[in-house]
């Protein structure tokens, strides 16, 4: 299965430091993260949080 998710990543004290809802420095929309289910592509808490999940929610595209 292919996840695709927006995100945003904060430090323990509060601050920002990535956010897929971003823009580029043209101003464009960054694309959520896509990424394969299961294949330790990302942090572990998201493959083990979409594990036979069933995720039926809008894209916003």
């Amino acid at each position: 299965m292919c996840v695709f998710a927006h995100y945003t990543g904060w430090t323990t004290d509060g601050k920002k430091f990535d956010s897929s809802r971003d823009t580029t420095n043209a101003g464009v929309p960054k694309n959520p993260i896509s990424f394969p289910q299961g294949f330790r592509r990302v942090i572990a808490g998201w493959d083990l949080g979409f594990d036979e999940s069933l995720i039926d929610a809008p894209s916003g595209r």
